[in-house]
């Protein structure tokens, strides 16, 4: 039983320090979408704000209004359109300038502002690359030891729960 603790041990070990390896790859290919998104969304909105320039006094929210107060549907439409692209590039760019700092705040702005859908859309074109950089290798070991506590944690427990009914058995039996 100790060779199989020991051969899990080492590769929860290393399992888990690789990920921890390339979880600043995916970090900047996360960003790096983030980025074209809010490039996109910057494009988008540059085109109502040549119009809010020239019929608003420069108000996207006066164009914004104007379309939403309007007794046309598809009008009304457009305005909650273009309200969707206003919160999306404060959204955006806030999450952008979140993810400009340390691997281990990037890590923790992620923790709690995790944008699912931008996150699917970046696994799903992942390409796996490590980082040697001290923060990544740092942050990898981290990982690693704390993976492979809660595995031996978990592995003890499991040892005492088999443990104890083993013994009860015994008893049982003599």
């Amino acid at each position: 039983m100790t060779f199989i603790r020991g051969l899990f041990d080492r590769i929860v070990l290393v399992a888990a320090f690789l990920a921890g390896c390339l979880l600043p790859g995916f970090i900047v290919q996360y960003q790096q979408r983030l980025g074209g998104r809010l490039d996109q969304v910057s494009q988008d909105l540059e085109r109502y704000q040549k119009i809010a320039d020239r019929l608003h006094d420069g108000s996207l929210s006066k164009l914004i209004n104007h379309h939403l107060n309007s007794p046309d549907q598809t009008f009304q439409s457009e305005g909650t359109i273009i309200q969707a692209l206003v919160d999306n590039l404060v959204r955006y760019g806030e999450a952008y300038i979140g993810l400009n700092d340390t691997l281990f705040n990037q890590i923790l702005f992620l923790s709690k502002n995790l944008d699912y859908e931008l996150a699917e859309a970046t696994w799903q074109a992942f390409t796996p690359s490590a980082s040697i950089a001290p923060d990544a290798l740092l942050f990898a070991g981290l990982f690693a030891f704390t993976v492979w506590l809660i595995f031996m944690f978990l592995w003890f427990l499991l040892s005492m729960l088999l443990g104890g009914r083993r013994k009860r058995r015994k008893r049982r039996l003599a």
